[in-house]
């Protein structure tokens, strides 16, 4: 499992696990970085996206992983199999992702109604919290949805609930988190 969350620079992190890549990678290098290793260091030494970028291509991980990632400026889907890292950039704001590859480098079987629900969002007039989290309930998978997370950069808050599935019928509770994360200190700047 990686680690989901927001450090304090307002980079956020989701992921998900994935099925075989279409380009023939295999599912798990066992000399690969462990997925929730990798998640801590990403949310401890990186800043931005571009950093998560250059981490993720220089430390292979061990399993493959979908990562929806923003920061306060921009926001994209990592898509991360034993040897590569590709990303999708938003369109218009907005880059769905679920378990599936969607780059078309990566792509296998590309039929997932959840992902088309989540696209049709687009013709949303708004995408405020609850509008998201309506289309999380929507979408989610039942008993292995034990958590959902809504991410506001901008604000350094999560709207979090949690509990046994599916977690999207349970209340999102806000949780600001400029104390929690010192953010008036000295932050580290940069990925190591």
């Amino acid at each position: 499992m990686f680690a989901s969350g927001m450090n304090s620079r307002g980079l956020a992190l989701g992921s998900q696990s994935v099925g075989a890549p279409g380009d023939g990678s295999g599912r798990f290098d066992p000399t690969g970085v462990p997925s929730c290793v990798a998640g801590r260091r990403l949310m401890e030494r990186c800043g931005n996206l571009n950093d998560v970028h250059a981490w993720l291509e220089q430390n292979r991980l061990m399993r493959c992983v979908s990562i929806a990632a923003c920061d306060r400026h921009r926001q994209t889907v990592f898509e991360v199999t034993t040897k590569r890292v590709l990303s999708r950039d938003a369109t218009n704001g907005l880059c769905c992702a679920t378990n599936h590859f969607r780059h078309p480098e990566l792509a296998g079987d590309e039929k997932c109604g959840r992902y088309s629900r989540l696209e049709e969002s687009r013709k949303m007039a708004r995408l405020g919290v609850m509008e998201v989290a309506s289309l999380m309930k929507a979408t989610n998978q039942g008993k292995m949805t034990v958590h959902t997370m809504v991410f506001e950069p901008a604000l350094l808050r999560i709207h979090l609930a949690m509990g046994p599935g599916p977690a999207t019928d349970y209340p999102l509770v806000a949780i600001d988190l400029a104390d929690q994360l010192n953010v008036g200190s000295a932050a580290f700047h940069g990925c190591e």
